[in-house]
Parts: C-alpha cells; structure tokens; sequence
C-alpha cells in the first residue's frame, strides 16, 4: 500500500480490529491543546480510516495507492492519521489534512515523550544502533487512570511486537524515552 510516495506493508488484522478493540489512543489536535480523542470523536477518527483502507482494498489488487482515497477524505483525518494507525502506534494523531500546520504547530509547542527502538546487528559487524521505529506523544496529555493503565499496556505490547520481529531479523534492541521541552521540536508533517 502506499499513501503520497510512502509504502506501507499492511497488517489485514489491524484493518480487521474494531475501534474498541484497538489498544492505543487518538488525540485530538483540533482544539487548542492536545486531547485524548474519546468516545464518539475517537470512534470516528477509527472508523474513516478504516473505511479508507477497506474501499483501497477492495477496489485493488498489488500495490494498493491510497492517497486519493485519504484525500476524498481530508475533512476528517490526514496521512499522519492513516500512517500511524497502518504503523501500529499507540499514539495516533487525529486531524483533518487542513490542519496539519496547525496541528504541526501545536506539537512543536509541546513538550514530548519521544519513544523510539533502536537496533543493532546481533552478529557484531556493525554496532552502530540505528532509530528502527518511533512515534510520539504529548507529555502533558492528561489521561484518567483506566485510560493511562491501557495506554502503558498499549506501549509495552507495542515495544515488545517490534522488539521480537527486529530479534527475528538479527538485531537487537533497545526501547528508549527521550523527553523533549516546550519548543525544543519543530514537527513537520
């Protein structure tokens, strides 16, 4: 599948999921901060990415171009929606392409917690670790407790899938955190 230049190797089972069944988090960066997306805003954010994939999937075969079909939908959720629930993130960005400035803006305002993989090959060629994988998510977003202990779960099952598929290719991993300080980002979508 590819989506404005980027391939992207489909998970069926993630396109397969129910919004309710899906362990991590939408926030909405439509508002003036950065906020869990929840109930029916977040339902909603699932569902048209959802209906995006499964129209490129049903209309095509091979190498499936998306871009048309987000763009259809650019109202109510841009490529770095789509990119980050076809990359499995615990933390997705919601927003309409129209406000990826703003959202962009936003985040660059923001402190971050910044979760990355790195790897390294296991047989010691090269030691050099290289950024395998990683995402983001507001330090300040403010969770109740049910939602923190599902989204820590969502982190650990994220860390562990990627982990375990970078060990079957050879390489080790690490899981690292880097916090990030208000203005210190210049996110660019």
């Amino acid at each position: 599948m590819t989506m404005h230049g980027t391939t992207f190797v489909v998970n069926v089972r993630v396109l397969a999921r129910e919004a309710s069944n899906w362990r991590g988090i939408f926030v909405d960066l439509s508002g003036h901060a950065p906020e869990p997306a929840t109930g029916t805003a977040a339902t909603d954010a699932w569902e048209r990415v959802q209906a995006a994939l499964l129209e490129a999937l049903r209309a095509r075969e091979g190498v499936i171009d998306i871009s048309d079909i987000v763009d259809a939908q650019s109202d109510a959720i841009g490529p770095p929606t789509v990119s980050g629930v076809l990359l499995d993130f615990p933390c997705v960005y919601a927003f309409p392409t129209e406000s990826m400035s703003s959202a962009a803006a936003m985040l660059s305002s923001c402190s971050l917690s910044v979760h990355s993989l790195e790897c390294r090959r296991r047989d010691g060629v090269d030691n050099e670790s290289e950024l395998a994988y990683g995402w983001s998510i507001p330090s300040s977003l403010i969770m109740d407790d049910d939602a923190r202990v599902k989204f820590e779960a969502a982190v650990a099952t994220w860390r562990d899938v990627v982990a375990d598929c970078l060990r079957s290719l050879g390489f080790c991993a690490s899981h690292q955190v880097a916090y990030t300080a208000p203005g210190s980002n210049r996110i660019a979508f």
